[in-house]
């Protein structure tokens, strides 16, 4: 069998490959196994690891949905993108947590948005970081929100700073929880929308950490509500730069107790113009202290 030539094995019609016994099909190569018609499902099932490697994208749904289920997690990985990314949706679904779990990470890259929309929620639980982190921009915008939400907080945290930033308005389906495990770099990269379209509650649940490495250009963006929301302990992490682009509408709407809050640091940083749209309830908020810490000009804005 070894001695026919992958040209000779193609020219074979389906009743021809499927009167092949399944000593003879293990006899052939990965090679040869990819250029054969109709075989039947035990031929199918009889392939070794290394010739279910070889099944194309035209035989992969020639194998029973029984048979895929059954399938070790060593002949799911072997099995090449191509032919996994030609899979129907329903025999994909039909797949365990754990035989997911097994694929490659090229293996998940390689499926299409409609194979990924089509598994169940619970299914992205069982994913591994890695596997979440190779999904491409086109995939994570393909999941629904309770996949989204689906998402541990360690694959949250595992995701891409391109891929957080693709996720576009999506991003505000993320959970409490979820938001709260994303890292300072990913963080920084949220755009000014997204932080934005953040509920004010979820704002009040970041980390201080988390707060400190929201960008300028999204704080600016910032609504009086978020800013609110911002509890003593954010509103002191918060970075001169970050100060500085607080709109002096919004400044005027904070609390007091927040205001008086703020470092000499943070005092310093602010703008004659934020200064100077300090209400009276807020003036008299401040220390002596930060009085004391302003400039010569912020100074000549209070009066």
């Amino acid at each position: 069998m070894r001695a026919l030539t992958t040209t000779q094995l193609d020219a074979l019609g389906t009743t021809e490959s499927a009167a092949f016994t399944t000593a003879q099909i293990n006899a052939l190569t990965s090679s040869q196994i990819a250029v054969l018609d109709g075989l039947t499902t035990a031929q199918l099932g009889a392939l070794s690891t290394g010739q279910l490697g070889g099944l194309g994208s035209a035989q992969i749904n020639d194998i029973s949905t029984t048979e895929l289920v059954a399938m070790s997690t060593a002949e799911l990985r072997s099995l090449n993108t191509a032919a996994l990314a030609a899979l129907d949706t329903g025999a994909l679904d039909a797949l365990s947590s754990t035989q997911l779990r097994a694929l490659t990470s090229s293996q998940v890259a390689a499926l299409s948005d409609t194979q990924l929309a089509s598994l169940a929620s619970n299914d992205f639980a069982a994913l591994s970081t890695g596997q979440v982190r190779a999904l491409s921009t086109a995939q994570l915008d393909a999941l629904s929100a309770s996949q989204l939400q689906m998402l541990t907080t360690a694959q949250v945290a595992a995701l891409s700073s391109s891929q957080m930033r693709s996720l576009g308005s999506d991003f505000n389906e993320l959970t409490s929880a979820q938001q709260r495990a994303l890292t300072g770099t990913q963080i920084a990269q949220l755009t000014t929308a997204q932080v934005a379209g953040m509920e004010s509650s979820d704002i009040a649940a970041l980390t201080t950490g988390q707060i400190a490495a929201i960008a300028t250009a999204a704080i600016a963006g910032m609504d009086a509500a978020d800013l609110q929301a911002l509890n003593t302990a954010q509103v002191r992490a918060l970075l001169a730069s970050q100060i500085r682009a607080i709109e002096t509408a919004d400044l005027a709407l904070m609390d007091t107790a927040d205001i008086a809050a703020l470092t000499d640091a943070q005092i310093r940083a602010l703008s004659t113009t934020q200064t100077a749209a300090l209400t009276n309830g807020q003036v008299s908020a401040l220390t002596s202290a930060q009085v004391a810490a302003m400039s010569t000009a912020q100074a000549a804005e209070l009066t």
